[in-house]
């Protein structure tokens, strides 16, 4: 249990959390059910810790607090990020091992 205030949990899990999982994004072979999944277990702990409610509107979880949601980051997305991020630093690389490297991978 937690005494951490909603926008100070969320914010926890932001930081601590999702870059654990963005750390092997690039590595790992995640599948967008992986992402999902996570994404799922991610909102079932909260609802059991009672952070959110059983009828609690999923999307407003993941808008940013700015537009009156909670904050959440998507893991999907950042996985999506981190995969699109590494890919364009690949391409875009001036080093011709990298690029080599990249070619090959593809």
């Amino acid at each position: 249990s937690s005494h951490l205030s909603g926008k100070n949990l969320i914010t926890a899990i932001n930081t601590w959390a999702i870059p654990v999982i963005r750390y092997g994004a690039g590595i790992l072979d995640w599948t967008n059910t992986d992402g999902k999944g996570l994404d799922l277990t991610t909102r079932r702990i909260l609802r059991q810790r009672g952070f959110i409610k059983n009828n609690s509107d999923i999307d407003r979880l993941y808008v940013s607090r700015k537009l009156g949601g909670r904050g959440l980051q998507r893991i999907e997305d950042a996985i999506l990020k981190e995969e699109t991020g590494l890919a364009t630093f690949f391409s875009n690389s001036t080093d011709i091992k990298i690029r080599t490297l990249f070619a090959a991978m593809r």
